[in-house]
């Protein structure tokens, strides 16, 4: 069901005098995105910390070296609440959105799903030390996370990808899904840089339904400013007693200037 477009505006005390203000964004079909800047970007990071900047990380694409345009690109680093969100704990300079619940939608549906990191569960975590995760219980969302990159060449062509891992069904085997499914996980490129997920200009890779595995998503755009947007997503069907979705190691590179 189509919703109204709304924009709300959420300054918070204590965060102006560093320059930064959180705002909640309804995109076209009532996504709720974070769209100004958030509290999980770089300088909110502990020194220490091992996250990958912008431009840094060296990733093989076809056999040949090329830089990664992410910011923390492997979701490294120590996770930060987002807004005034208690329950989206993001990786720094990851962002989430996710569709808000409608009156006329049933309480089980399109609800805000818990987002938090993977650490300490190491079957949940491709590399490194860390990776977001995402769910709900009893409950199917459509969801995921996203982050806007400057700097990319006008009509260059580029790929991203992020590795994709699911937990569904009724069951309390964490190794095994029962009767869950499918998830729609797949990844987009939005070539013009805006922040909404049901943008008809955004580019999406595949659906896979990746649920007790690692997967990798991948697709490629052209862009068509020197800002693009890339977008995770995923929309489990039912509402099964686990919903739950982890990314990790992301890259964004230059196929073709």
């Amino acid at each position: 069901m189509n919703r109204t477009l709304r924009v709300s505006i959420v300054l918070v005390p204590g965060l102006l005098a560093a320059g930064l203000v959180l705002a909640g964004a309804l995109g076209s079909n009532g996504a709720q995105v974070g769209d100004a800047g958030h509290a999980g970007g770089s300088d909110a990071v502990r020194a220490g910390d091992a996250i990958t900047d912008r431009a840094y990380l060296p990733v093989s694409v076809q056999g040949s070296p090329q830089w990664n345009l992410l910011r923390n690109a492997n979701l490294e680093g120590t996770y930060v609440q987002f807004s005034y969100f208690q329950t989206a704990v993001m990786a720094p300079e990851w962002r989430p959105w996710w569709v808000a619940q409608g009156a006329d939608d049933p309480p089980w549906k399109n609800r805000m799903p818990i987002y938090e990191p993977a650490a300490g569960n190491s079957s949940r975590i491709h590399a490194g030390r860390n990776a977001q995760h995402l769910f709900t219980d009893y409950g199917a969302h459509q969801a995921g996370v996203y982050q806007r990159v400057q700097g990319v060449p006008p009509a260059g062509r580029l790929r991203f990808s992020i590795w994709g891992q699911a937990w569904a069904g009724n069951g309390d085997d964490p190794s095994r899904s029962v009767g869950g499914g499918p998830m729609h996980m797949r990844v987009g490129i939005d070539p013009s840089g805006a922040s909404d997920p049901f943008s008809p200009g955004i580019v999406w890779s595949e659906e896979q339904n990746p649920l007790d595995r690692w997967s990798l998503f991948v697709v490629e755009a052209w862009a068509q400013e020197d800002e693009v947007t890339v977008y995770t997503w995923s929309a489990p069907e039912s509402p099964t007693v686990h919903n739950e979705v982890w990314w990790d190691d992301a890259a964004l590179t230059i196929v073709s200037p």
